[in-house]
């Protein structure tokens, strides 16, 4: 508290992942379908346990200060500033080998160093012109992104993925790739949110300067972008006393890369542009809230990345359309329940002439989930509160080239929670959370035929809380 107008958050963050590890995918045939007469189990390493590391050590700093000049006026500035060093070395499988029962494998080694500051100025106001009241956010930003990376890449020899056998050496490991990528954003925004009778609407805009640079410090070939967007969004909504809200509203986006494609030229900013459109609705009570909403999304100047060659390469255009369904109800004191489904259409609409007009593969075509929450407020059982609840997913196309589905699965979590203070210990809680309830095993998504990834075992976690009051 730095006097009666004036506040100074201050912000540290530190986190250090000594060791951790991750998985490739596995092939289509094997998972999805059996590979002569049997399917790999989802405990299946098809790595090397003596070149299986990943260790990432992340430090932040920042603050925020904030000044009101009066009741209706203030001003703000966040700034952040990041440092992130990751080591990561991997085995991982890309196909089978001929008829046989083995996988080829590949190796793939990183040291990167990240670092990064934002600052955001922002002024804030609250006025009247005649029957509109506004709110009114003016702003200016600025970030700044450093990556020093250094890659490597080889072979390793096959692994039988029925009857794995660990302990191989490499074939060949090349000397590491250097890379210097740099990024520099500044945008300036205006956004006023306004108030008349039960209308509200919101108009906003933002102008985006950005630099991007990549360096190849082993062959110094460079590559360079300026590049300057606008992006604008505005929406409407209608509050009606019988607690029913209609809205439409439009938005664009604009989301630069440091990343280069297989000739060293920088990628194409993302951009897009989403129409939405819909119902909401609120008991007056106070109960409870639903929500039906229609969207239509485009995104111009997508990119992948092919896990073998580490490159980048340009997909096109994809269209994104559907409808979400939400509703949360406050049944009793006691009893809340939260119901969601959602059907998205995903599709490549410019693109190479093999995978126009197909679907977006990992993107599931439907999603639902439904969770109940109960709280005890007497007898023995006070304090404690129990959740169950499922999700449920289908429509998962497994290739760009749309040749075979994932299945449809649906997973069960579950948490329980205890609160001291019934006991006399105020301010202490613990709870004890579980997804994938019954440990069901399921193929969760696929990048190609080459790459589909087992879902989540069965996880527990358990916390203890205390809050000073």
């Amino acid at each position: 508290d730095l006097g009666d107008n004036t506040t100074l958050d201050l912000m540290a963050y530190f986190q250090d992942d000594p060791q951790g590890g991750s998985h490739s995918g596995v092939p289509a045939e094997g998972t999805l379908y059996p590979r002569n007469g049997r399917y790999i189990s989802n405990r299946f390493f098809e790595g090397e346990p003596a070149y299986e590391q990943f260790s990432r050590t992340e430090k932040m700093v920042g603050y925020q200060l904030r000044h009101f000049f009066n009741d209706a006026w203030s001003a703000q500035q966040n700034f952040r500033y990041l440092t992130s060093d990751v080591d990561l070395q991997q085995v991982y499988s890309f196909a089978w080998v001929g008829n046989t029962d083995k996988l080829s494998r590949f190796y793939s080694g990183a040291d990167e160093q990240l670092d990064a500051y934002t600052v955001d100025n922002q002024l804030q106001g609250l006025f009247a012109t005649g029957a509109l009241r506004h709110t009114l956010l003016v702003g200016v930003d600025y970030q700044h992104r450093d990556v020093d990376a250094a890659w490597s890449s080889g072979s390793f020899p096959a692994i039988d993925a029925f009857d794995p056998q660990y302990g191989a050496a490499p074939l060949a490991i090349t000397d590491p790739v250097l890379h210097e990528r740099k990024l520099i954003q500044t945008g300036v925004y205006i956004q006023d949110q306004i108030a008349l009778n039960n209308w509200r609407f919101s108009l906003g805009g933002r102008q985006d300067w950005v630099r991007t640079a990549n360096v190849n410090t082993d062959t110094g070939a460079r590559s360079s972008q300026d590049r300057d967007q606008f992006s604008g969004r505005a929406g409407a909504l209608y509050r009606m006393d019988n607690g029913l809200a209609p809205y439409v509203s439009y938005s664009e986006s604009f989301n630069p890369s440091v990343y280069t494609d297989a000739d060293g030229d920088p990628l194409e900013p993302t951009e897009g542009s989403q129409y939405e459109t819909g119902l909401k609705y609120q008991p007056r009570q106070g109960r409870g809230l639903y929500t039906l909403s229609l969207f239509h999304i485009n995104q111009e100047n997508l990119a992948i990345r092919e896990p073998q060659a580490a490159v980048y390469v340009p997909v096109g255009e994809v269209r994104s359309r559907g409808v979400e369904l939400d509703a949360q109800s406050q049944v009793t004191d006691r009893l809340r329940l939260q119901a969601s489904y959602t059907y998205t259409d995903i599709e490549y609409v410019e693109a190479e002439e093999d995978i126009e007009g197909n679907r977006v593969n990992q993107a599931p075509r439907n999603q639902a989930s439904v969770w109940g929450h109960y709280r005890f407020n007497g007898g023995a059982l006070s304090g404690l509160d129990v959740g169950l609840g499922a999700r449920y997913l289908s429509g998962i196309e497994a290739d760009r080239a749309n040749t075979l589905n994932v299945p449809s699965y649906t997973l069960m979590d579950a948490s329980i929670g205890y609160d001291f203070g019934q006991l006399g210990v105020r301010g202490l809680s613990a709870r004890l959370n579980a997804n994938n309830l019954l440990d069901k095993e399921y193929v969760a998504s696929c990048y190609s035929l080459n790459y589909c990834y087992f879902g989540a075992e069965r996880s527990v976690t358990a916390s203890l809380t205390y809050r000073l009051r």
